[in-house]
């Protein structure tokens, strides 16, 4: 009887030992915008046991995006990814986001995928996984594996107490944000490059701090032009007039956000539109490139050709950063607005030349150089996009129907795009912040 009840203990003892050793993965917050910091901790590990924390984003179109890094427990069998460092994978170092920042397409995909959501109403799904052992990123690929154990958690673009509208007025195409309280918040129009159609999550992650934004495509979407060459500045004319009278939209003028050819767009549309009173250039040439920019049947704009013969060849994609023969008198003069322009530009851009912004930031008139703020990134490539976006090194441009060479390489590209997001939204805080009452 003594013996019975002494193994009964032995028992109960032993369950409860193996219950306080089981891996617990604790991930805060499990539901939050894609720009927001993740805390992950993980606990019930062996004394300094060597594990992969594994990280995965499977779209609906089944693009598979994966991200790896090794870490060793601490005598408690604890890790804090905050204040651990990863010895390998995908990172390196102390890097809390590196789990999403360093993503990468899976193992048998495209190569030039690019992390973006199809649908701003609904989460990324990030499954975050904890295995025994250093794992390569072809181990983690496979769905054989039992990890010790996985959590998911939520990356949204869109808050959950704002609206996505489809706008189709006039010529006007594209999609607004704005809080659900119909309430007036200051006005962005988000604008991006050469790959035509619509893009939406970045202008969904912007109004989600705070802004009414209208995402607007101006080619290859809907029955806006088909080809790059065919858009007309008429196009912005109109959507800035229609935009900065919306109800949604403080009164005071509204500010631009370009990336590439939406840059460059973007500072046309301050040269000549009074009601844009700032703009953001993300790695948008200083002169307008590829094609000349039309008004109705006259050239507004002259563009810079390339020059075939400077396009540099990186595997099955181009470089076009030295193809672009330009000169002083092509640079856009946007100090002839009272525009604050900021421009963000990376130094690995294998597109757009960093230099080019010193060379019009030198040209500029001295008593309009206090309007032009130039930040610039070392190991930044083209796509600087918003916090914790894997890097896109290789893009389809609709002009021509190439691969575009972005550049880039981690984790210089990723710190650039943290620091931008942040100077983005107070650049426009604090240039848009001109209404005098509320209406």
């Amino acid at each position: 009887m003594i013996l019975r009840v002494f193994r009964s203990k032995m028992v109960k003892n032993l369950a409860v030992q193996q219950y306080f050793c089981t891996t617990a993965l604790n991930v805060t917050p499990k539901d939050g915008l894609f720009d927001e910091p993740v805390s992950i901790k993980i606990s019930g590990l062996d004394k300094n046991q060597s594990i992969t924390l594994r990280s995965r984003i499977q779209s609906k179109e089944n693009e598979v995006f994966i991200s790896h890094g090794y870490y060793t427990a601490d005598v408690n069998g604890c890790i804090d990814v905050e204040n651990t460092p990863s010895s390998g994978g995908t990172y390196s170092g102390i890097d809390p986001m590196g789990f999403l920042a360093s993503m990468v397409p899976a193992p048998g995909s495209k190569p030039s995928l690019r992390l973006a959501a199809k649908d701003v109403t609904s989460p990324h799904l990030v499954e975050i996984s904890v295995l025994d052992g250093q794992l390569s990123l072809d181990e983690l690929s496979t769905d054989k594996l039992k990890p010790l154990i996985t959590n998911t958690i939520n990356r949204w673009y869109m808050k959950k107490d704002y609206q996505r509208l489809e706008i189709n007025e006039g010529r006007i195409r594209g999609t607004m944000f704005f809080p659900s309280d119909n309430s007036r918040k200051p006005g962005v129009i988000d604008m991006f490059g050469s790959s035509g159609r619509i893009k939406e999550s970045r202008a969904a992650l912007l109004a989600s701090r705070g802004f009414t934004t209208l995402c607007l495509p101006y080619f290859s979407y809907s029955d806006l032009p088909k080809d790059l060459k065919d858009i007309n500045f008429s196009y912005f004319k109109e959507a800035v007039e229609w935009f900065s009278h919306h109800t949604n939209v403080k009164p005071g003028g509204i500010g631009v956000l370009g990336i590439s050819k939406g840059a460059e767009l973007a500072m046309l549309m301050a040269t000549h539109l009074s009601q844009v009173k700032c703009v953001v250039n993300v790695n948008g040439s200083p002169y307008y490139s590829l094609t000349d920019l039309m008004e109705g049947e006259n050239v507004f704009f002259k563009g810079i050709c390339v020059e075939i013969s400077q396009v540099k060849v990186v595997g099955d994609s181009y470089g076009l950063k030295n193809a672009y023969n330009y000169k002083p008198e092509n640079f856009i003069p946007v100090w002839k607005s009272q525009a604050k322009i900021l421009i963000i530009a990376g130094e690995d851009d294998h597109q757009i030349n960093p230099n080019s912004h010193d060379e019009f930031y030198t040209h500029c008139p001295d008593d309009k150089k206090h309007q032009i703020i130039i930040k610039k990134y070392p190991g930044a490539g083209h796509l600087i996009e918003p916090p914790y976006t894997p890097i896109c090194k290789t893009s389809f441009t609709r002009l021509g129907g190439i691969m575009l060479y972005n550049g880039g390489s981690y984790p210089g590209h990723s710190m650039a795009q943290v620091d931008s997001w942040k100077d983005i939204i107070q650049f426009f805080k604090n240039n848009l912040n001109t209404l005098q009452s509320q209406l």
